[in-house]
């Protein structure tokens, strides 16, 4: 397994904490600005981390394949 899956790891634990941190916040914050700074700033957060995961692990799975493939005809040649 490649390094690229550590950095997946990363940004899952960095998505936990923050949603941690978010829900907490939020439950302590009860002024006006509260909604429209979570709809501008934070709401959008999770999914955007989701979607680099995503990326990251599609890209750490192609490169695993093709580093087998290579590896698959290197030995083939030899």
């Amino acid at each position: 397994m490649s390094s690229y899956y550590s950095a997946v790891s990363e940004l899952d634990k960095a998505k936990s904490d923050f949603d941690k941190q978010s829900a907490d916040t939020e439950s302590r914050w009860s002024d006006s600005v509260k909604r429209s700074f979570y709809r501008d700033y934070v709401n959008g957060y999770g999914a955007t981390i989701d979607q680099a995961a995503s990326g990251l692990r599609e890209v750490g799975d192609f490169l695993d394949r093709k580093k087998n493939e290579i590896q698959s005809l290197l030995n083939s040649v030899y």
